[in-house]
């Protein structure tokens, strides 16, 4: 007999990875940004290449437990997000910093895990040669977006801070993003609004697409469904 409490699984009841723009924002709103987001992830897997599908990631390292990160790798970085404000570059005159945001540094120096000096929430973290970024103008229209945080977008072109495709690595060579090697980001997805069509955390779980690292003791590898020892789901 067929249970009445599950859905027959067909071709059109499975969801089809659709690329879609996200807002979220720290609490008191000072930092706001968009993400796009090909939810289903194309690939449910512990440890995929970084370019083949979106990172859903929960760390036990001291830093992003106590942070309380969980972390959104997205596949191409350069192209999936964008910081609407504070505007400006980071550590430069008049801008992140002399807006209130705030970055924290640690261990190798290497990453900025950037705050809201106002509310204290760490909406995402940036690293290695790339992290500077770049200024871009966005018709945030044209790519989606209809509003940010309750507030209606405007017509025309915003000025928005993105990662850099490509840029002068430490050594002053010029390089490409290359996901983890020449630039890092990661997105809280703590920080995105709650309630928007698409974005479910809880499914994130019940589904089984979050990996858990053991960056804490470094000994195991990646897995799906439970976290390593001093972690959390």
């Amino acid at each position: 007999m067929t249970s009445t409490n599950t859905t027959p699984t067909t071709s059109a009841s499975i969801p089809i990875p659709t690329r879609k723009p996200f807002h979220g924002s720290c609490h008191c709103g000072l930092i706001r940004f968009v993400i796009f987001m090909t939810l289903p992830p194309p690939l449910i897997h512990a440890s995929p290449t970084s370019t083949s599908t979106i990172r859903l990631r929960k760390c036990n390292c001291t830093t992003c437990h106590k942070m309380g990160l969980f972390h959104i790798r997205l596949p191409d970085a350069p192209n999936d997000f964008m910081l609407l404000n504070p505007t400006g570059m980071p550590h430069e005159k008049g801008g992140w910093e002399d807006q209130g945001m705030k970055s924290y540094r640690c261990f190798d120096q290497v990453s900025d895990w950037w705050f809201c000096g106002t509310c204290g929430v760490r909406p995402f973290v940036t690293g290695l040669d790339l992290k500077g970024g770049e200024m871009r103008k966005v018709d945030l229209r044209g790519v989606g977006l209809v509003e940010v945080g309750g507030e209606e977008v405007g017509v025309g072109e915003k000025e928005v801070w993105m990662c850099s495709r490509e840029g002068k690595g430490e050594d002053g060579k010029m390089v490409e993003w290359v996901e983890g090697e020449t630039g890092y980001l990661s997105v809280n997805a703590t920080a995105l609004e709650a309630g928007q069509d698409g974005c479910d955390l809880r499914e994130w779980h019940e589904k089984g697409w979050i990996s858990y690292l053991d960056c804490l003791d470094r000994k195991e590898e990646n897995r799906l469904g439970r976290p390593w020892r001093g972690g959390m789901y």
